[in-house]
């Protein structure tokens, strides 16, 4: 039998305890749950998460378009070329002197394949026209005197006797990427590509 205090009850202090409005007080408090804040909105300052990108080299796409310079300091864009098969290769200036002197010499099966060389020598223009370059009816040289259209196609850090090599169908699209190869096989994977392409 209980003598009608509140002692019994152990959610609630004695009458009279001295802690008994500390304790009042906190149980009228709410609790709220506070949702978590994405990372991305931590930050007031933090941009909104960008899409993402493009693979500019993806097979079927448009490769990103460039234009320029020939030996004769002409300006030459990479639309020039639709129309027929172009085998556009990135290379350092030697490599590319040398890569012309090879598709040179086998220029008859290129153009049975109906295909268009064009190797572009990250070099400036006059390093074309100084007799860097071999003087006869080669695959078309192009200069990238900045770089940036090496850097477009991750072409920027290729080693000497490397290349970079595309191949882009009549209509302007990738149809296959060789990111790095040895020039000297470049012959040999655009026939194997070509013969596979006019399989299908």
């Amino acid at each position: 039998m209980t003598d009608g205090g509140s002692g019994d009850d152990p959610k609630s202090p004695p009458d009279g305890g001295a802690n008994a409005p500390r304790a009042q007080a906190l149980r009228s408090l709410s609790v709220k749950t506070i949702p978590e804040v994405p990372a991305s909105k931590r930050n007031s300052n933090a941009s909104p998460e960008a899409p993402p990108e493009r693979d500019p080299l993806a097979i079927g796409s448009h490769p990103p378009a460039f234009e320029l310079p020939n030996e004769q300091g002409t300006l030459v864009p990479l639309h020039a070329f639709l129309g027929g098969w172009t085998a556009l290769a990135f290379a350092p200036l030697l490599t590319a002197i040398e890569l012309a002197s090879v598709l040179h010499v086998h220029r008859a099966t290129l153009q049975a394949h109906s295909v268009t060389p064009v190797i572009v020598a990250e070099c400036a223009v006059s390093r074309l026209q100084s007799g860097d370059a071999p003087g006869f009816d080669r695959p078309l040289l192009l200069a990238d005197p900045t770089g940036d259209a090496h850097a477009m196609y991750g072409a920027s850090s290729l080693e000497l006797g490397s290349v970079c090599l595309l191949l882009m169908d009549p209509a302007g699209r990738l149809r296959r990427v060789w990111p790095r190869i040895e020039s000297a096989a470049v012959l040999l994977v655009l026939l194997d590509a070509l013969s596979g392409e006019s399989s299908t």
